[in-house]
């Protein structure tokens, strides 16, 4: 009889840590959709007038997809990790949004990148010159580099944990 409630009150603890989980993953990628969402209107028309797309959608990249915006979509996923398979079931949507969170992140880290080791030159003819951005030294380079190549590795850690999550369930 002893053992019975023990087991009930046991399983009540798991099921709030649980609940607390779910609570975690869905208010940390919630947060940074706020914050993309929020570089995406700070770039548009009425609060920068005047930007050009690729001027916008840097703005957009470097507010967005950094180390800190990864590293919270990749904590939103280890919490999602920790959930039995039953309660991943109810939480796929969950996931996927969180998958699709991580990607796009990975792919503005991945264009900031692009962005910071070259620049398209406007010509007269309708092909575009690429060449390299104004400030050549290797320092200054792979100081703009290497937090975007962060960004860039843990947000498709988080997307690929992400869709490991979702087939399980």
């Amino acid at each position: 009889m002893f053992k019975c409630t023990m087991s009930t009150i046991e399983q009540y603890q798991r099921n709030r840590q649980y609940d607390f989980l779910q609570a975690v993953a869905l208010c940390l990628v919630v947060a940074v959709v706020l914050l993309m969402a929020g570089a995406i209107f700070r770039s548009g028309s009425h609060g920068l007038p005047g930007l050009s797309t690729r001027n916008r959608i840097e703005l957009i990249s470097g507010a967005s997809a950094n180390l800190y915006t990864a590293a919270l979509v990749l904590a939103a996923v280890a919490a999602l990790f920790v959930l039995p398979v039953e309660r991943l079931v109810r939480m796929r949507p969950l996931v996927v949004f969180t998958m699709i969170v991580g990607v796009a992140i990975a792919l503005l880290a991945m264009y900031t990148v692009v962005d910071v080791l070259t620049i398209h030159v406007p010509s007269s003819s309708p092909t575009v010159t690429v060449g390299l951005s104004g400030d050549t030294s290797f320092p200054n380079r792979l100081g703009a580099v290497l937090p975007a190549l962060g960004a860039v590795f843990v947000a498709l850690v988080a997307a690929v944990g992400a869709n490991r999550l979702g087939n399980e369930g």
